[in-house]
């Protein structure tokens, strides 16, 4: 096993097995929708590759903790705004847990450890809609997040022979982005199975000295997506001194096609809004942001 550091995030749904009893086929249905269409492109969005899912839970995991608890409020937001659509019976509330600490993979990528279940014991403190903390966690992100930390104090919990000190996150505080940080291009379009796909393209990374990495692990790359048609670093998209997108295959198992078009191996081609790309088994069309 692999031994690494990281945020973790444990996510479940409050009520579901109440929510199964009176509508088995509706409510997994809404589930399988609910993570398609909001917890995969959000975890993604922050950088994070999901490591595991049973039942109604979902386990994230990020290559720091400032991007975790951005997700995790991103999360709670966006699944506000779409219960607000949903009649009350299908609405859906997420408790969530974070924590940091050093984890071990298994080769199928799910992670184990001692930091990964005290995640998960903050999960179930957490208030439908809410959000819980680890002190570590906490003095990880001070400074460079805009959210309010509430100290509920010292917990027991369960199997972990001292209580930890746990903060409620607020879910309603918006994360403001940095001032560099502006979406200059999006890929939209969906992935296999059918599985929603849009991804943001932050300007200054598209302009930094290595571009934006996109691939299937975030350890290896700025913007991933958990999909094994992808390579580790599958693609880097970057933009020209006049603004311009280009799109260059990292020798990718699978290919990086341009309007029907397979790159070789370190091409680059220009993209331009509407054009169709397919990364592995992924395809998006070209939007500015």
């Amino acid at each position: 096993m692999q031994r690494r550091s990281a945020a973790i995030l444990i996510a479940d749904i409050a009520g579901y097995s109440r929510m199964m009893e009176g509508a088995q086929t509706r409510t997994l249905t809404d589930l399988i929708a609910l993570r398609r269409d909001v917890w995969i492109p959000a975890i993604s969005a922050h950088g994070g590759r999901v490591a595991n899912t049973a039942g109604d839970a979902i386990l994230a995991e990020f290559a720091g903790a400032v991007a975790a608890v951005a997700c995790a409020l991103d999360l709670q937001a966006a699944m506000l705004r779409r219960n607000a659509e949903l009649d009350e019976a299908r609405r859906m509330l997420a408790r969530i847990g974070l924590n940091v600490g050093e984890v071990l993979v298994g080769a199928d990528g799910d992670v184990f450890g001692e930091d990964v279940n005290l995640a998960a014991r903050l999960q179930g403190l957490a208030d439908p809609g809410g959000i819980c903390a680890s002190d570590k966690l906490r003095e990880s992100v001070v400074g460079h997040l805009v959210c309010d930390f509430e100290d509920l104090g010292p917990q027991p919990l369960k199997n972990i022979t001292r209580p930890v000190r746990v903060w409620r996150v607020s879910p309603s505080i918006v994360v403001p982005e940095p001032p560099t940080r502006r979406v200059a291009w999006r890929l939209v379009g969906t992935g296999r199975g059918g599985v929603a796909v849009d991804l943001a393209l932050d300007a200054a990374t598209l302009r930094g000295l290595e571009g934006l990495i996109f691939g299937r692990q975030s350890r290896y790359c700025d913007l991933a997506w958990p999909d094994d048609s992808l390579s580790r670093r599958h693609a880097r998209f970057r933009l020209d001194a006049d603004g311009g997108l280009f799109v260059e295959d990292l020798d990718s198992t699978n290919g990086t096609h341009v309007e029907g078009r397979r790159l070789a191996a370190f091409d680059a081609a220009k993209l331009g809004p509407g054009m169709k790309i397919r990364l592995g088994e992924i395809n998006v069309s070209v939007s500015d942001g």
